[in-house]
């Protein structure tokens, strides 16, 4: 079984690491099941890994309001697999990890422990 771990922070937002494929690093983001995307990435990590934009896309955000944002690809290790996956840039700085990462997968938050494990079989 493959598995990532993370922690709740004192905010109780649940957080992970995702490495970066080629163990070319570990980017940490805050577990959004309302993100019915991949990753959004903060501009500065974008910046950082010289990820090209790919176009611009609109989404709805949690208030319903839509807002257009650069898309990008980021090729991650996730589960036991090395594969590219799509990625929101973020203005505002947001690193979040969407529902589409979690599709065959169990998340479980223990929010007593503080614990965040998201498991594959």
């Amino acid at each position: 079984m493959e598995r990532v771990e993370g922690r709740v922070n004192e905010a109780l937002e649940a957080w992970v690491n995702v490495e970066l494929a080629g163990n070319a690093g570990i980017l940490s983001f805050m577990v959004d099941t309302g993100f019915a995307g991949t990753l959004m990435l903060p501009i500065e990590c974008a910046q950082i890994l010289a990820l090209p934009p790919k176009g611009r896309e609109q989404f709805v955000g949690v208030e319903g309001k839509p807002f257009l944002a650069t898309v990008t690809q980021i090729d991650i290790s996730w589960l036991g697999d090395e594969f590219t996956v799509p990625a929101v840039i973020s203005e505002a700085g947001d690193a979040l990890l969407g529902s589409d990462m979690l599709v065959d997968a169990v998340l479980t938050i223990d929010y007593a422990r503080g614990t965040v494990k998201i498991e594959k079989e």
